[in-house]
């Protein structure tokens, strides 16, 4: 007979599964929930494969439910564009469509479960192990997003490392910011929910204000809130909110956390910050405490074997096979791991070698840098390139900066500023939508001539370089003519690299005024100085940080 594993295992028949955004409303209890769930079931059957879109939590979880209990496996779509629905309707011909409003393309909408008001069922159905309970899709960070198959098994046991992890979880509400389509947010706002017997808020806050409101409001019902979130909803949370909120933990993933970034929120908040290190393929597989180490810990039951070169292959725990990691880690004196980034991300420029995720990093480390990632536009590429939303930058401020961090060979040409960067809903950016993002700006041009540097100056009739250079008729040679340019570089951070033209057309006489105007754009500058209305040299050369 093959097994079978509780839906709410974690539940008794009156537990809250569910709590409601409105203040006064009711908290939807198991047996009500399974009772919805039941019933919208009997809609879906016999459909092998349910699509669902739904982005409200009550809605999702309910549409996830039924689903499992009428035997379908749950698609999970990777982003909400046409195209991403047009490739699953391909993909899983006849598959239904559940969604929040229903309408397009036959989609069915979810009921809202605070809503039914049908007959309560208990126990919660079993699904049978085996069953392939879900499909979620890869990020597509190294490439094409694909299909990775999770059977109902795999789930619940990945649902006991998250607890053997962050456990206990007496007294705690979860919310989430992360799509529940994505790996992090299905194992944290649903089957983690689902089999530890933890209640989750039908809020999705992706404001400050509605995350400062949930805080309050459960503070208040003497919960313990966690959230579920990313870095990018992270960093705008503790930018944007006055207050700290009401946490008693918050649990990061999708993409690397700033170790700052971390500090700052535990130092403002007062709690404790985690991060996730996982993958669509395998779920949660180790975590740290990023604010207080780099290191992270192996999820309970999960063993990494790492190669000489940094390779690794998982095994145990929500596993059902060993999985090779697209990462390469180094084991430390007492057994935890340093992420060393992704094997396909290493780059080698002039015998030098680093990774891109080390060079984003750095980027992001600058202050004033919101957002940035470098981009390889082909393998082997001899020059690295850089997307950057820095609002309070020009590219030699960031080049400067970064000059500081990284090797000067792989600083960006060029490097181009943007509105923002094509990251998904959960923070994430493929590499494909990196290059085409820099392949758009460019042929916008937006990668814009940077700014104009000026300065002004004269040089004194006792200037030591002046005696013997055209006796009884005085004039400025040009060579301090270009140490003041080279001054007025050096006052913003850069330098001459290479000199590559250079044009003295009029004479400048000591004591006479003189500006110097620089503009800088993503690799080399033009320069003039101007006395008495007259241009007295120009020319052209590369800078560099200096």
């Amino acid at each position: 007979m093959t097994e079978a594993l509780g839906l709410l295992r974690g539940f008794g028949a009156a537990d809250a599964v569910l709590l409601p955004d409105a203040v006064d409303g009711e908290a939807l209890i198991a047996q009500r929930f399974v009772g919805a769930a039941v019933e919208f079931a009997a809609m879906l059957a016999p459909h092998a494969y349910a699509v669902n879109r739904c982005e409200h939590p009550a809605r999702f979880m309910l549409a996830s439910a039924a689903a499992l209990v009428a035997g379908c496996t749950l698609v999970l779509p990777p982003s909400r564009s046409d195209a991403a629905q047009d490739l699953l309707a391909a993909r899983y011909p006849g598959a239904i469509v559940l969604c929040d409003e229903g309408g397009a393309n036959g989609a069915i909408a979810v009921p809202d479960p605070f809503c039914y008001r049908g007959l309560a069922v208990w126990p919660a159905p079993m699904i049978a192990a085996d069953h392939v309970a879900a499909i979620l899709f890869t990020s597509g960070s190294t490439g094409v997003p694909k299909p990775e198959a999770k059977r109902w098994s795999s789930l619940v046991r990945g649902a006991a490392t998250f607890a053997g992890a962050f456990g206990p979880l007496h007294d705690v509400v979860i919310v989430g910011t992360v799509a529940p389509q994505h790996m992090f947010g299905l194992e944290t706002t649903l089957v983690a929910p689902w089999q530890n017997g933890v209640p989750l808020a039908a809020a999705r806050p992706l404001y400050a204000a509605d995350l400062a409101a949930a805080s309050a409001r459960f503070a208040g019902e003497g919960r313990r809130l966690w959230l579920m979130t990313t870095p990018l909803h992270l960093r705008h949370f503790h930018a944007t909110l006055s207050s700290p909120p009401s946490l008693d933990r918050i649990i990061v993933s999708t993409m690397p956390l700033p170790a700052a970034l971390a500090s700052d929120v535990e130092r403002d908040w007062n709690v404790r910050v985690d991060e996730i290190y996982g993958c669509t393929e395998g779920g949660m597989l180790a975590s740290r405490r990023t604010g207080a180490s780099e290191r992270f810990t192996p999820g309970p039951g999960l063993a990494f074997e790492l190669a000489a070169d940094g390779s690794a292959v998982v095994r145990g725990g929500q596993l059902d096979a060993p999985l090779v990691l697209a990462d390469r880690f180094e084991r430390t004196p007492d057994g935890s791991l340093l992420h060393r980034g992704r094997i396909s991300d290493v780059v080698k420029i002039g015998g030098k070698r680093t990774s891109l995720a080390a060079l984003d990093a750095a980027l992001l480390s600058i202050p004033g840098v919101r957002d940035g990632a470098f981009v390889e536009r082909d393998a082997g590429d001899a020059r690295l390139s850089a997307l950057v939303v820095a609002p309070s930058h020009h590219a030699a401020s960031v080049r400067a900066a970064l000059a500081q961090r990284v090797d000067r060979a792989f600083l960006p040409r060029p490097l181009v500023f943007v509105a923002k960067l094509p990251r998904d809903e959960q923070g994430k950016l493929s590499a494909t939508a990196k290059r085409r993002a820099l392949e758009d700006a460019l042929a916008a041009q937006i990668a814009r001539p940077d700014r104009t540097l000026v300065g002004s100056g004269t040089v004194s009739s006792d200037h030591p370089a002046l005696p013997g250079h055209f006796p009884g008729d005085p004039c400025v040679p040009g060579v301090v003519l270009l140490e003041r340019v080279e001054r007025l570089l050096h006052a913003h951070g850069l330098g001459i690299a290479a000199l590559r033209d250079v044009r003295f057309t009029q004479p400048i006489r000591p004591g006479t005024p003189f500006e110097i105007r620089v503009a800088v754009d993503d690799a080399r500058a033009q320069f003039s100085v101007v006395a008495a209305a007259t241009t007295a040299a120009s020319g052209v050369f590369d800078w560099c940080a200096a």
